[in-house]
């Protein structure tokens, strides 16, 4: 119910503990118990955290080295492993796509989907890892998922959806689309090879510093 209420309206900045888990017509023991299970000190960090981590939007028409991309590169020459999480047909071409670029890039990767398997994605398990979220239909359980690994040491980034609010990605490919009855895939499939390709060059260019 907590979640929900978030994933739908937001938190209001000026909910009280008390007001806030009357509106989720539940205790404020409840709420408390939520936050900290989230790994949050408590219901003014989990608040802090929803209204003023909001997610950087990157398009195609971005031409600039930013400093976004940049931090995430640095942390991707760390990884070793990724997984990657989403539900529909859609969806099911990115996340090939990405597990091949991924392998390309020398991650090693898993790719998931449905209810059940957000289960396995816990603190233990992603702690130090990247994790892929695709959605394009502001699904649901993906938003969850976004919800559930808030405060996991892990690398976020989410391919297609425009989330505003509640969720903080390490960086989000967003493509503004046009309203029409064929949804094209491409142009998300040659912008996350230019993502992986600079990542190869950022990588090949640190090489060249050090020798």
């Amino acid at each position: 119910m907590i979640a929900n209420e978030i994933l739908k309206n937001g938190l209001n900045y000026n909910l009280t503990i008390n007001e806030f888990a009357s509106i989720c017509y539940t205790s404020r023991t409840s709420v408390l118990r939520f936050a900290k299970k989230l790994g949050f000190n408590g219901y003014n960090d989990l608040k802090y955290y929803i209204l003023n981590d909001k997610v950087d939007i990157v398009t195609s028409s971005a031409t600039s080295f930013d400093a976004k991309k940049e931090l995430i590169y640095k942390k991707l020459g760390k990884v070793k492993r990724a997984f990657i999480y989403g539900n529909g047909a859609y969806e099911d071409i990115i996340k090939d796509s990405v597990k091949r670029l991924l392998f390309d890039v020398g991650i090693l990767s898993e790719t998931y989907a449905g209810a059940k398997e957000i289960v396995a994605f816990d603190r233990e398990m992603l702690e130090d890892c990247l994790v892929v979220i695709v959605d394009f239909s502001k699904d649901v359980r993906s938003e969850e998922l976004m919800f559930q690994i808030a405060s996991i040491p892990c690398i976020k980034l989410i391919v297609g959806s425009e989330y505003k609010s509640m969720t903080k990605s390490d960086y989000n490919i967003f493509l503004a689309e046009e309203e029409r009855e064929v949804r094209l895939i491409s142009p998300y499939i040659i912008e996350l090879e230019k993502f992986f390709t600079e990542f190869l060059e950022r990588q090949s260019n640190d090489i060249d510093e050090l020798s």
